[in-house]
């Protein structure tokens, strides 16, 4: 079994998003995207080791969704999982936003009927 659920192309598609929406304010330019690659990859660990594969195949299958009570419970208990990562170059509120963002996301994405590429797009189409 594999590490991460995500494909590469849908965690650089996250991190696209996470960098439309967030500044780093101690990094500059392109680095930004590699930051947000390395926290959606780290992420993406995580909800692999805590997650059911039942569960995380609903953020990419749109047939397929979560209860409200699952959808609650994985926004109350994966951003204190996550908040444990250490991320020496973000600031604390920022680390926060992120995940509580991310999490927002990517759970959305499970309780609704749509995928993650379909939010991703709608998300990026929105800022262009």
């Amino acid at each position: 079994m594999s590490e991460q659920f995500l494909s590469k192309e849908r965690r650089l598609q996250l991190a696209k998003v996470l960098d439309a929406r967030f500044n780093i304010p101690i990094i500059k330019g392109h680095r930004e995207l590699n930051v947000f690659i390395k926290i959606v990859d780290s992420v993406d660990r995580l909800m692999r080791k805590y997650i059911h594969d039942e569960v995380l195949e609903t953020m990419t299958d749109p047939d397929l969704e979560i209860e409200d009570m699952v959808k609650s419970a994985l926004k109350d208990n994966l951003v204190p999982i996550l908040s444990q990562l250490v991320l020496p170059l973000i600031p604390g509120a920022v680390k926060l936003a992120v995940f509580n963002f991310l999490i927002d996301f990517l759970v959305d994405a499970m309780a609704d009927a749509t995928t993650i590429d379909e939010k991703a797009e709608e998300f990026l189409e929105a800022l262009a």
